[in-house]
């Protein structure tokens, strides 16, 4: 009978997704734009396409998006591949021991299409070292991912998968906890965990109340020590939590939780745009999320101070209010770690031109360097300089034409691996070349491909060491 039923199931699924959708269709209903985006168009179907899965994944969504009742056959695929097959609606959410939930591309890091370009710590350290030099103080969390800090109710992920995420999340907080302006709050996580104490919500991929607290109480002291207990951190009522990784198999999950929010506005004050919020969701949903009187963290501790995308940081939108701010607060899960690789040239080129440094020279011995369209080699004269201190490389780009583009660009490329946070290319006057220099390596050593257009001139490198130094509070 049980047989029977498996065998059944699927075709009143497709009767539901496919016959009742068209009778509505042909009434006259039709499914509006989603997500303002254009639909999806049907595959070419022809020998070679209809052996390939993505074929019948791209009819799958052509139809849905096109035919109503959409949403009503989303969710009862989702339940009908949850509650009878056992089987995940979507490939982005894993399927957990007691309803829990996991999300599939916290994975990404361990893939080709997702592995950053260089070590996710290297790009920590670059970065948060950079915000320091420049005189401002750097808070810096990078949360790790739930698929690894509560994995015991997680299955169907190889062992090989884990240990991957593990190892490269487990250098990141070696690596923040060693850095002045890092902050890593892991070992509080785990601490929890141990003692049977969950911090992530079961079907969402935020936190809970507890996972929250760990994280607001390491910012907010990060920002100013004993802000926390300034503000009164507390966990208050319970309340009901829709979960989003249920939206994404086609169910409405909802989980209990707590507010987290601060009882009363705290003594220290900061003035307006003097504290920068950078970050994704887990900060958003952490300052953001009313309290028990409507109003959050952000309202009561950080009113009127600036906020930041990570997004924005492709376009230049961080650039001002960085320059303006005396404290940078730093949040970014490890699963968006490709983009703040991706990203991080324009804070550490931004912050750079902000600090002072020593002169070096060209090893051809003239005080600047003219360029050609071809490569070359070139060398930097700066003596013997081995340090224990990681230092940028800022090179200066003169006679560029104000608000023209440079034809072919500018580019300054070190021979060897890509470097964190590298600016090697520029086509305007906006920013200066920069070249991070890791402890050890000798600035002399550096072999370096230039090029240019006729008349455009390097200026003399300037060297910045970014040492152990942290800005008062």
């Amino acid at each position: 009978m049980t047989r029977r039923i498996r065998t059944l199931l699927p075709i009143i699924w497709l009767m539901t997704l496919l016959l009742l959708p068209l009778v509505a269709y042909l009434l006259g209903v039709r499914q509006p734009l989603l997500e303002n985006h254009g639909r999806t168009a049907f595959p070419d179907l022809n020998r070679e396409t209809v052996r390939e899965d993505g074929t019948f994944r791209q009819m799958d969504a052509a139809i849905r998006e096109r035919l109503p009742l959409r949403g009503e056959a989303i969710d009862m695929r989702g339940r009908i591949a949850m509650k009878v097959f056992g089987d995940s609606a979507n490939g982005d959410v894993i399927l957990g021991k007691e309803d829990w939930l996991y999300y599939r591309p916290e994975m990404l890091i361990c893939e080709p299409s997702g592995r950053p370009a260089v070590p996710m710590e290297d790009v920590i350290e670059v970065l948060t070292r950079t915000i320091a030099a420049s005189g401002r103080r750097p808070v810096v969390i990078v949360p790790g991912s739930k698929t690894i800090t509560h994995r015991q109710h997680l299955k169907g992920v190889s062992e090989a998968e884990l240990a991957c995420l593990k190892e490269a999340e487990s250098r990141v907080q070696e690596r923040l906890e060693e850095i002045p302006g890092g902050h890593s709050i892991q070992a509080k996580l785990d601490a929890l965990e141990a003692a049977g104490r969950p911090t992530f919500l079961r079907s969402d991929t935020h936190w809970n109340s507890l996972g929250r607290t760990v994280f607001l109480r390491e910012l907010l002291d990060g920002v100013h020590p004993g802000l926390a207990a300034e503000a009164r951190l507390r966990a208050l009522r319970e309340v009901d939590r829709p979960g989003d990784l249920g939206s994404f198999v086609g169910q409405e999950r909802v989980d209990q939780d707590r507010l987290v929010t601060v009882t009363r506005r705290p003594r220290t004050r900061f003035p307006r745009g003097k504290v920068l919020l950078i970050g994704d969701s887990q900060l958003w949903t952490s300052i953001k999320a009313p309290g028990a009187d409507g109003r959050t963290v952000l309202e009561r501790v950080f009113p009127g101070q600036a906020e930041c995308d990570q997004y924005e940081m492709q376009e230049h939108g961080c650039a001002d209010p960085m320059l303006g701010a005396d404290t940078v607060v730093l949040e970014s899960v490890t699963r968006n770690f490709s983009l703040v690789g991706d990203t991080c040239w324009r804070p550490v080129a931004t912050l750079a031109a902000t600090v002072s440094g020593h002169l070096a020279g060209w090893a051809d011995g003239g005080a600047t360097r003219g360029l050609t369209p071809d490569s070359t080699p070139a060398g930097v004269a700066y003596g013997d300089d081995r340090t224990d201190a990681l230092r940028l490389l800022r090179i200066p780009v003169l006679g560029l034409p104000a608000g023209q583009a440079a034809d072919p660009p500018v580019s300054v490329v070190p021979e060897g691996d890509p470097r964190p946070c590298a600016l090697t290319t520029v086509t305007d006057d906006e920013l200066d070349l920069v070249i991070p220099v890791p402890a050890g390596e000798s600035i002399g050593d550096l072999e370096l491909q230039v090029s240019g257009p006729d008349g455009v001139e390097l200026g003399r490198p300037r060297v910045l060491t970014l040492d152990d130094r942290l800005p008062s509070p």
